[in-house]
């Protein structure tokens, strides 16, 4: 989710935060990439996600190497977008085991440096280490280390590492998930953060003009994700947006809380016309792709049995995979409810697969009918217990219930009631009776109209 945060913020670096009146995918000022593609941001952490995905110890001098070898790499790719702390370290780096020394030596020649270079990059280090708290300090301090060595630099990268671990292992909200963070920092670097978390918390969302430091670019992410700041019924897209809307350092402040964000709200909630033009460096890789990183990222590096998510051939799973996802995934595509591949593994695959081949074939698939909606909204809601338990099944319902209904009779009644339902349970009985309603009335094959589906054309947000 950081990358759709990138994409977002790199059409506005350097804006003023009163010049910026809404904001959509445009083609980045510095990059000069399309619109939809991300920036140095994303370019970087791809280098991390990759050595993490490689089976690489970040906490290692061998994975550190492995990331330093990869940020190389990209430097040599000749990039329009570098920051100028990164730029300095790199281009006076020769061999990968010497980039944390050029760091080191570039800090010593001005103390005060602390950009935010290395907290843009940082939430894969989260995905590497779950769950392993003291991993995942030492590993994000190290990261951090290779181009930034300021402590503010190390401790806002650990933090909001550890926030991130957090939300994607289950916390019910940023504030839950930044407080665990908080706790498992020594006291000193823990006391500073939270002081200055709750100084963002009093701002003003475009009041972090000097963003390019890490403190500041921390504070104006947080206050743009933070629920009990910006309203606890805010989700993603607004998330982001805010965080745009701040200014200056756009990208990268998006970037930032994109990860947040993206890992407390689940990538489905992302807007399907934020991700189908995403792409950057390396050339030709896309979303799809960060997805199998961080999905190897978080195995170490292993494949399943039969190789998921780096196989080429997927025959093994046909006979295998879970129908009631393909059925739920077809209809949620039609309605812009954006399902990631990595959640549903297998029946993912195996659903883009046959779309693939559908496309080929020249077939067309039609709009779904209130009765496949309905359907795919449970199946969708039964997937989500198997996978995260009835209470998160039940609060991440709410988010996508409502692009299941819209456009059919009764919707804004069954959205409010779906909203006071206590249980997943309760939540399923709903949306079954709600069918039986639709049917007893003969409006079972009813499907609405275009316009009503997507409100102004744009994708929806989950």
């Amino acid at each position: 989710a950081a990358l759709q945060g990138d994409a977002l913020g790199a059409g506005y670096e350097f804006y003023e935060p009163d010049d910026i009146d809404d904001v959509e995918m445009r083609p980045g000022i510095l990059t000069g990439r399309p619109a939809g593609s991300w920036s140095d941001d994303t370019d970087m952490a791809w280098c991390v996600a990759t050595a993490a995905a490689e089976g690489c110890d970040l906490t290692t001098s061998e994975g550190l190497e492995r990331v330093a070898e990869l940020f190389l790499q990209w430097y040599e790719s000749d990039p329009r977008d570098v920051g100028v702390q990164t730029q300095m370290v790199l281009s006076r780096t020769v061999r990968p085991s010497e980039m944390a020394a050029a760091a080191r030596a570039f800090q010593e020649s001005r103390p005060d440096a602390a950009g935010n270079g290395s907290l843009m990059r940082t939430a894969p280090v989260a995905l590497a280490h779950l769950g392993d708290d003291e991993a995942i300090i030492a590993a994000a301090r190290a990261v951090s280390s290779l181009t930034h060595p300021h402590e503010d630099a190390q401790w806002a990268c650990a933090l909001w590492s550890l926030a991130i671990d957090r939300a994607v292992r289950g916390a019910d909200d940023t504030r839950e998930a930044m407080e665990s963070a908080l706790e498992a920092l020594p006291s000193r670097p823990a006391h500073r953060w939270r002081s200055l978390l709750h100084e963002a918390e009093q701002r003003k969302p475009n009041s972090f003009s000097n963003n390019g430091w890490v403190v500041e670019a921390l504070q104006g992410a947080w206050r743009s994700v933070d629920e009990l700041a910006i309203g606890p019924w805010t989700q993603f897209p607004d998330r982001v947006t805010s965080a745009v809307m701040g200014g200056y350092d756009t990208d990268t402040v998006a970037a930032i809380a994109g990860g947040f964000a993206g890992a407390i709200e689940g990538s489905s909630v992302i807007p399907w016309e934020w991700r189908k033009d995403l792409r950057g460096w390396p050339e030709g890789v896309n979303d799809g792709d960060l997805v199998r990183l961080a999905v190897q990222a978080v195995r170490k590096g292993g494949n399943d049995a039969a190789g998921w998510p780096n196989v080429d051939d997927m025959t093994a799973y046909y006979d295998e995979f879970d129908r009631d996802a393909v059925a739920a995934l077809h209809v949620a595509r039609e309605l812009g409810v954006v399902i990631p591949i990595s959640f549903f593994e297998k029946a993912g695959l195996a659903y883009y697969n046959s779309l693939a081949m559908i496309d080929e074939r020249g077939e067309v698939l039609g709009p779904p009918t209130a009765a496949e909606r309905l359907e795919a909204g449970v199946r969708h809601l039964g997937m989500l217990v198997r996978s995260s338990g009835e209470v998160v099944a039940a609060k991440e319902m709410r988010k996508h219930v409502a692009w299941y209904i819209k456009g059919l009779p009764n919707s804004h009644r069954v959205r409010q009631q779906v909203n006071t339902t206590r249980s997943a349970a309760e939540m399923s009985e709903l949306l079954q009776a709600y069918l039986g309603e639709l049917a007893a009335h003969g409006l079972e094959a009813f499907v609405p109209e275009p316009s009503d589906t997507l409100p102004g054309g744009s994708g929806a947000t989950g």
